[in-house]
């Protein structure tokens, strides 16, 4: 036999109705929090930089060095070595751009660089010691860049393996005056070799080049864990030239459009890296189309803004932030 207990029902319902109409007030309140609705997208999403790999690199460089330390490379690539540090001597005394000596020293690296290539046989067979030799140099730079900090002062080899980096790095904000390291010493490793590639393999200014050619995928590629953190570390830290400021009008915009700038390069060598998209090798799991709308939007580009952040919110339907931003690039389109 069942009973039916009543006794206190009342005072029950009291004690409970109030809970109930808490829980009905918070999910009409989470309903429209998720409800689409025009949002600015203020805070644009940057790339992560992974330290994991890069420390893998130095380590390697390290061996690399030791090893040659112990048995140096062939005659030939030696000599493509020393026509680089040659190169840097003069570039770091402030030779003149003008100064026929400049096309003299240049001339001697690419006699030096065509010499190594028919000695060994072709380019296949010239990639990997003129690899270890980037690696020798970069990790004899690295120490040298320690051994200014503890002495305060620019030693002779720095300056020939540095060369007109060293003032690069300075005016950028990466080294302090006094020559402390300001950025990361992985990403001045990675920045060392992308210089070494230029002016051993000529490399043009990507200001003026396409990224795949002046990031020298086309020549010596760096590590891809390498040029994909340099290229995050200047996206998230860019370097703001005069152009980007009086272009975009203002401080903030500057550095979007800088920001921009380098995102594009970064998509430009992920796309000539894998043509396909399926790897991502370069962009990872970054949202590429989301954060280039961001930043589009922020610099008042609302069309393409809006093009690229509906592009994203279609392929990505339980994004709610895709699809509130690209409402909000849709209504300043319309002057909302």
């Amino acid at each position: 036999m069942g009973f039916v207990v009543t006794t206190g029902l009342r005072r029950e319902l009291r004690t409970l109705l109030p809970g109930a109409a808490v829980g009905v007030l918070l999910g009409i309140c989470s309903a429209i929090i998720v409800l689409d609705h025009p949002v600015e997208p203020l805070d644009a999403p940057l790339p992560q930089l992974d330290p994991a790999p890069l420390a893998k690199i130095a380590e390697s460089d390290r061996a690399t060095r030791m090893r040659i330390d112990k048995q140096p490379l062939p005659a030939v690539v030696r000599a493509v070595g020393s026509a680089y540090l040659d190169w840097n001597a003069a570039a770091s005394s402030g030779l003149d751009p003008k100064n026929p000596k400049r096309e003299a020293l240049a001339h001697e690296i690419r006699t030096a660089l065509g010499l190594a290539r028919n000695t060994l046989g072709s380019e296949k067979a010239l990639e990997a010691p003129m690899r270890e030799l980037r690696a020798y140099h970069a990790d004899l730079f690295i120490d040298e860049l320690h051994r200014r900090v503890r002495t305060r002062t620019v030693s002779d080899e720095l300056r020939r393996l540095g060369g007109g980096l060293l003032d690069v790095l300075t005016r950028n904000g990466w080294l302090g005056a006094d020559g402390s390291l300001e950025a990361p010493e992985a990403i001045l490793r990675a920045r060392y070799k992308l210089h070494w590639t230029g002016i051993v393999y000529a490399l043009e200014d990507c200001e003026h080049a396409p990224a795949p050619s002046c990031y020298a995928l086309t020549s010596l590629p760096l590590e891809v864990a390498e040029l994909r953190a340099l290229l995050t570390y200047l996206v998230v830290h860019p370097v703001v030239r005069e152009e980007d400021a009086l272009q975009a009008g203002t401080a903030e915009r500057a550095i979007d459009r800088r920001r921009l700038l380098y995102l594009e390069r970064l998509d430009a060598i992920d796309r000539f890296a894998d043509p396909s998209g399926r790897t991502r090798p370069y962009l990872g799991d970054y949202p590429m189309q989301l954060g280039r709308g961001a930043l589009l939007y922020r610099l008042g580009r609302y069309d393409l803004a809006a093009e690229n952040l509906g592009a994203y919110a279609a392929t990505h339907l339980h994004d709610a932030r895709a699809r509130n931003w690209h409402l909000g690039a849709l209504a300043r389109l319309r002057g909302d």
